[in-house]
């Protein structure tokens, strides 16, 4: 908030993500890349990396985008 982002989802929830679908941001999988269970990361990536010059549901177009994010596990499988 001090840095004039808008915070769009106060609500956090478990999820789980498969790093070979080919529908994840790219700036959210490059940030995930190494990541351990237990880890707290915040991922913060400009629009090239994100959904670029388009518009998404809320997300007004050329937007950077920050996740935090706490890793619960991780598998090879």
């Amino acid at each position: 908030e001090s840095s004039n982002f808008a915070l769009t989802d106060p609500d956090y929830s478990l999820f789980e993500v498969n790093m070979m679908e080919t529908e994840m941001l790219e700036g959210l999988r490059n940030g995930l890349i190494g990541v351990k269970a237990g880890e707290e990361c915040e991922i913060l990536f400009n629009a090239k990396y994100g959904y670029g010059n388009r518009t998404f549901g809320i997300i007004p177009a050329n937007s950077a985008l920050l996740y935090r994010i706490w890793v619960v596990g991780v598998s090879n499988e």
